[in-house]
């Protein structure tokens, strides 16, 4: 871990209520690490600020808005934000989260190479889940990726997995961007960014995240990255991209069938939001190679 991130020793209380145990991982905003809550007794994943963003209004209204969202969305599908606050003695903002036992859905296909459509649909009927109850919120992700999708071990008898979407901080509010127009930053992560996004003038709606449905579920169902496919694909190149084209459209043909109008691409026809049950075919119909 960055010798940054590692200002937080083992045994230092942050917030009055969360003793730090070990370091979990380093992101792109801050740090995870292991506390226990003194208060309850039970471990938590408390995630703090990189100290270079400390001072940036900015990343602190984005952080703090983390704490925020999370519990605006009615969904078992979100990771729970138990507590958040900036620390009186560091200064530093934190939040803490419910502790998952599992992995992330990138390391997942990473160990699997793929996924099974049965297993595909499970994943994305609770993704959707989420998104539709963000989306009824006005909330949109906005940087949806395998990285953000957390394969938690379920507490549940009979249920495989619990799907969990991170960093719900990077979303912005609908009506902001209505009121205020400052929600036009670029924020996500190019490989799975819709087209707006790197517009400063496009507006993000709903829509944004089916975009990255449709590509995180061709990730999904051939273990590879859809605009390399494409790319490598419609040029007669390597054969191992080809084949996972052919892949996904056995596996997305008998959909397509079954719903003559799919949600394609594309700001006029994707569709403005996902619900539970339609948007986790509209997902996986999202993003076909040709």
């Amino acid at each position: 871990m960055d010798s940054d991130l590692a200002q937080l020793k083992e045994g230092q209380v942050l917030g009055k209520d969360f003793r730090i145990l070990k370091p979990l991982a380093a992101g792109g905003m801050g740090a995870v690490y292991l506390v226990e809550q003194l208060s309850t007794g039970r471990e938590r994943a408390l995630k703090i600020m990189h100290p270079q963003f400390v001072k940036s209004p900015d990343s602190r209204a984005r952080f703090t808005q983390e704490a925020k969202v999370g519990a605006r969305i009615r969904s078992d599908h979100v990771v729970e934000v138990v507590s958040a606050g900036v620390d009186d003695d560091t200064g530093i903002p934190w939040l803490a989260m419910e502790l998952l036992d599992g992995e992330e859905l990138a390391k997942r296909i990473q160990r699997k190479k793929f996924l099974p459509p049965s297993e595909t649909l499970e994943i994305f009927r609770q993704l959707c889940h989420a998104l539709g109850e963000a989306h009824k919120n006005g909330l949109v992700h906005r940087d949806l990726k395998p990285q953000n999708i957390f394969m938690a071990r379920s507490r549940r008898q009979g249920e495989a997995f619990t799907v969990k979407i991170l960093d719900f901080g990077v979303a912005k509010l609908v009506q902001e961007q209505q009121g205020e127009g400052d929600a036009t930053k670029p924020v996500g992560t190019p490989r799975w960014m819709a087209p707006e996004q790197s517009d400063q003038g496009a507006a993000i709606r709903p829509a944004t995240d089916v975009w990255a449905l449709g590509l995180i579920a061709f990730n999904c169902l051939t273990g590879k990255f859809y605009w390399r496919t494409a790319s490598l694909a419609a040029g007669g190149g390597d054969g191992r991209e080809r084949s996972a084209a052919a892949r996904f459209r056995r596996v997305v043909q008998p959909l397509r069938r079954s719903r003559p109008q799919p949600a394609l691409p594309g700001r006029e026809r994707r569709a403005g939001g996902v619900g539970a049950g339609a948007g986790a075919r509209a997902g996986v119909e999202a993003r076909q190679p040709r």
